[in-house]
């Protein structure tokens, strides 16, 4: 419980600490602007993150144990056996191949554990540490996100959804083929990252505050015939890979829906589309495609899953609009930005409080064990 409490509250200590220089390192405290925006918040929280990651126990997350045991597996294979078109279309060869060449290196799971942890955040970290006008609010909102869970279990997504952060770097910059190589690394490493191929269009696509009067329909139509576009997406899924869990069943995931549905409507509402800079469009086209995605959750769990390549970015949204308000409503970004960080600030206090007494937790994450625990 300890870690958890230590990985929100020290880093908000620092919003009002920054770092500069590049040859020499100047440190300032205190509640201006300039430290706001150069803020040494986010640096800490993800060098925290990072140091959980690398120093978690083999039995925390509910899915290391099976990659220890794929580990020790593919430990035995050879580099020419994992180039054969039967065993491609069966595996994520680039994660086999990462698994076998960390065997031969160290031969050792933990430290394979503490290098994904490390290639993970570090591209995540430096997206976010771009704009610290909100480090606050970034931090909080990325702790309510289920990828923060999924980070501590998950391994082979986890790298997808990396690469896919950085995929988002040449999506900015309209250069294909460098994002569709990335997105191929993606679903080397996890097939789910084929959703990536989304990203670019979405993102160029030119949407404004008027035009919520057509999404929104078309959104609730989709929500209310879930069941029946995610049938016809299930069959094109399984057709793709049979490690899909056909058909549908009830989840209740309707929390997040909301959720996902309020920050849109507050993004889109709040923006001043007037001085709004071509990421900002793109960042909230894709929260966007976050609700729509999140329209399926409710039937089955493999669309938050597929989520989480998207939702990763909403932290970086929510930041931005708030820091670019249309005039008549900055009284409103302002007050939303301080509930929300407040808000979630204290829930996950909570839920990793609650969690950590009552061993229920969202894929084994809670309490936290450092590997010497284990």
């Amino acid at each position: 419980m300890i870690p958890y409490f230590i990985l929100i509250l020290v880093p908000l200590l620092f919003c009002f600490v920054s770092i500069e220089g590049e040859h020499t390192l100047r440190v300032r405290v205190g509640d201006t602007q300039t430290i706001r925006e150069h803020s040494a918040a986010l640096p800490v929280f993800f060098t925290l993150l990072t140091l959980l990651l690398v120093l978690r126990s083999e039995t925390l997350g509910r899915d290391l144990s099976n990659y220890k045991y794929m580990f020790e597996g593919y430990s035995r294979l050879s580099f020419r056996t994992i180039f054969r078109p039967a065993f491609l279309q069966e595996n994520d060869w680039l994660f086999v191949a990462l698994n076998l060449l960390f065997s031969r290196v160290s031969g050792n799971f933990h430290s394979f554990v503490a290098f994904v942890g490390i290639i993970t955040i570090l591209p995540i970290a430096a997206l976010y540490c771009e704009d610290r006008r909100k480090s606050a609010l970034q931090i909080a909102v990325f702790l309510s996100l289920s990828n923060f869970i999924m980070f501590f279990s998950g391994l082979r997504q986890s790298l997808a959804v990396t690469a896919g952060v950085i995929s988002y770097r040449f999506v900015k910059e309209k250069k294909l083929l460098p994002y569709l190589l990335w997105v191929f690394i993606a679903m080397s490493f996890h097939h789910s990252g084929v959703v990536l191929l989304l990203l670019y269009p979405i993102y160029h696509l030119t949407l404004r505050r008027k035009h919520l009067l057509i999404i929104a329909p078309i959104i609730i139509v989709i929500l209310v015939f879930s069941k029946q576009v995610f049938t016809i997406l299930d069959r094109i899924l399984v057709s793709y890979s049979d490690r899909y869990e056909s058909g549908t069943t009830e989840t209740g995931a309707y929390a997040f829906l909301i959720l996902f549905a309020l920050y849109a409507l507050f993004c889109f509402l709040i923006s001043n589309e007037q001085t709004m800079t071509p990421e900002l469009n793109g960042l909230r086209n894709i929260l966007l495609l976050t609700v729509v995605f999140q329209c399926f959750a409710p039937i089955h769990f493999l669309a938050m899953r597929l989520n989480y390549y998207f939702m990763i970015f909403t932290p970086i949204t929510i930041s931005k609009c708030v820091s670019n308000p249309n005039q008549r409503y900055q009284q409103v970004a302002r007050l939303g930005g301080i509930v929300i960080t407040v808000f979630f600030s204290f829930y996950f206090l909570w839920v990793v409080y609650y969690s950590s007494t009552t061993g229920i937790s969202s894929l084994d994450t809670y309490p936290y064990r450092f590997f010497w625990q284990t």
